[in-house]
């Protein structure tokens, strides 16, 4: 994960060095829903796993940066981490729960979420299987685009487009 500003007052610099730091459990919350996604679909169609994508990939990390930082940007702009949070109130367990453990709630939730928008499923497991080549590169800016587009109400920074 790169740290900066993704939109306008993009400034919960706490927040953005805790994502920094589960940045991989994050990643294996974004492939791992996908796998189970692609591996649901071929259940329910009764075809084989697609050969053009692994089963079990391992991965350069740096492919799924952007679209990790656009998700996580997403979710700092949507809970706005930025704003001072006041003691979570007595039998309201769920406001005192880590905002990391919230962070990967969210993204879990967004990724399941994908069942009903296939592309950016097809997307990532086309970034998987073909890394660091050009058919990858383009399913890569194809990703972000298509998540910049969902998160519309996100102020992104003209900068931050690939």
């Amino acid at each position: 994960m790169i740290i900066g500003s993704c939109f306008c007052n993009d400034v919960d610099y706490r927040t953005k060095r805790a994502q920094h730091d589960v940045y991989y459990n994050s990643l294996s919350i974004i492939v791992d829903g996908c796998i189970r996604h692609v591996q649901a679909a071929a259940a329910l169609l009764e075809v084989g796993w697609p050969p053009e994508w692994l089963s079990d990939p391992t991965y350069d990390h740096r492919t799924l940066q952007a679209a990790h930082d656009i998700l996580a940007a997403a979710w700092r702009f949507i809970a706005d981490t930025a704003q001072p949070r006041l003691p979570a109130p007595i039998g309201h367990p769920d406001l005192a729960r880590p905002l990391m453990e919230q962070w990967h709630d969210w993204l879990r939730t967004e990724v399941a979420a994908w069942v009903g928008r296939p592309h950016l499923v097809r997307l990532l497991m086309t970034i998987l299987a073909h890394q660091n080549i050009r058919r990858g590169y383009d399913a890569e800016k194809a990703l972000t685009q298509m998540l910049r587009e969902r998160f519309s109400s996100v102020p992104w920074h003209v900068w931050q487009q690939l």
